[in-house]
């Protein structure tokens, strides 16, 4: 059953979008020194309705766990649709598979949705302003702002473009630009 953050963000569980079990043990995530945010790619649109982005979730699970990634389960910790909800991916205790070679101590936000041609939605933003506001501890995230006041490549709020050693595209220029305001109005 989801609940809601004291703030008032919807919160999606494991069990409500149907996820499978992971294939294995996790890796225990030994601390957390940043959040990086990702797109969904070629997804389209945001995600506007909870059956939209649970089918969503699922097919991508399959895909991470399945034999063109084989990977223990669905390599983000939390994605968020067109609304601002969050769905609980890996648990944030764990090493996620988000960044290559990366992962250790770094948490995986995922906007679902093409970031190179749609921006956050004004509800994903607001929900984007309560995570860096305070900790949200029932999702085990410490506040961002926090995170994101330190200096350099290790410690911070990333796009997935802006981690060493990685050769993409992602988040997107559009959904990097409103998350570099964002940060910036918090620093």
């Amino acid at each position: 059953m989801s609940f809601q953050t004291a703030d008032g963000i919807r919160v999606f569980r494991r069990a409500d979008w149907g996820a499978k079990p992971p294939k294995g043990a996790y890796s225990r995530q030994p601390y957390k020194r940043s959040l990086v945010y990702h797109h969904g790619g070629d997804e389209g649109k945001p995600r506007p309705t909870f059956d939209a982005m649970a089918k969503t979730l699922r097919s991508w699970q399959a895909f991470h766990q399945g034999p063109q990634r084989g990977w223990l389960d669905i390599g983000y910790h939390f994605l968020m649709d067109g609304l601002g909800r969050i769905y609980v991916g890996r648990p944030s205790t764990a090493i996620g598979a988000h960044v290559l070679e990366e992962n250790t101590g770094r948490l995986g936000l995922c906007f679902v949705q093409d970031g190179r041609r749609y921006g956050l939605t004004d509800d994903q933003e607001e929900t984007v302003r309560k995570l860096f506001k305070g900790p949200h501890r029932l999702l085990g995230l410490p506040a961002l702002k926090d995170l994101a006041r330190h200096s350099g490549d290790d410690w911070g709020v990333f796009g997935h473009r802006e981690v060493p050693r990685q050769a993409t595209e992602c988040p997107g220029d559009k959904i990097a630009a409103d998350m570099h305001r964002i940060i910036r109005s918090f620093t």
